[in-house]
């Protein structure tokens, strides 16, 4: 909610006559409660939002609106169409990032690509988060499964504490649980290091970016309210006015002008079909989870 309240503010603001309530989940749990709600037809939900990587379990749920801002946005931050009966838009991006605490990783010696993270050295002194399928589908896209599991079998072979979300990850590393995290996103870093704790960090090589994702509920009973909060969310003001509030982001309006410009070369996780999304998940919870 509080990074919400950063464009919530501001829209409920200008639209008074709106009333926004919040329901604050963890990405699994708002899919389960969006898809079970769609199956009984029965939704309180008038606006989805979560990572873009879980739209492929949810799309039956989502309504097909483009706002008018769709044309704006890069491609990577559209998913679905009119054609594919449903549509999210990406309202920012989550730009992972390696960060180290910095009283006990001198700078020079850091990690700043996954390969360097993943030197026996740093065994037993890293986290990073619970949800990793993304991860693992966009190395094997970057590098071909077999080499993408060579990679993630020496990232595995760290030991890394898992944290439940980037949030936790965060504190965890402010706390000084952990010595280095990865999967951590370049604003929580950012925000650790603006409030004096002794920490650093570097855009990851290769870069990827996790987009946090916005689309209308199919039952939506308020859909004109809907509409006006993606048409809010997706317009380059708002997303220059958040940019401003909270550095380290991403942002797909390519009308705009931002703090950290959107590569050509950065993979943005994409929606995940379904049972793909399982096999990736029995991956993680070998490699990562059960392992430890």
């Amino acid at each position: 909610l509080v990074r919400a309240k950063i464009w919530l503010d501001p829209f409920t603001k200008e639209n008074p006559g709106i009333k926004v309530d919040y329901l604050r989940m963890t990405t699994n749990e708002a899919a389960q409660k969006a898809l079970t709600e769609y199956r009984a037809g029965r939704t309180n939900m008038d606006v989805f939002m979560s990572s873009s990587d879980w739209l492929g379990l949810v799309k039956d749920a989502l309504a097909p609106y483009q706002p008018t801002t769709w044309s704006d946005l890069d491609p990577r931050f559209r998913h679905g169409s009119m054609q594919d009966g449903w549509t999210a838009v990406d309202f920012d991006s989550l730009i992972e990032v390696i960060a180290w605490r910095t009283d006990r990783v001198p700078s020079a010696q850091a990690p700043k690509t996954l390969d360097q993270l993943a030197d026996s050295k740093w065994k037993g002194r890293t986290g990073t988060v619970k949800v990793r399928e993304p991860f693992i589908f966009a190395m094997n896209s970057i590098y071909g499964e077999k080499v993408a599991t060579e990679k993630i079998d020496r990232l595995a072979a760290l030991d890394s504490r898992v944290f439940p979300s980037i949030a936790a990850l965060s504190e965890g590393l402010g706390a000084g649980e952990i010595d280095i995290a990865w999967g951590i996103s370049g604003a929580r870093a950012a925000r650790l290091k603006a409030s004096g704790v002794p920490v650093d960090f570097v855009q990851q090589e290769p870069p990827m970016t996790l987009n946090e994702t916005m689309a209308a509920g199919r039952l939506a009973k308020n859909p004109y309210a809907a509409a006006l909060v993606m048409e809010y969310v997706t317009n380059v003001k708002t997303m220059e006015a958040s940019d401003k509030a909270e550095p380290g982001r991403v942002f797909g309006n390519t009308k705009g002008a931002f703090t950290i410009p959107l590569a050509a070369n950065v993979f943005v996780y994409p929606e995940i079909p379904p049972e793909q999304f399982k096999e990736l998940n029995r991956i993680v919870e070998r490699k990562f989870i059960r392992s430890r």
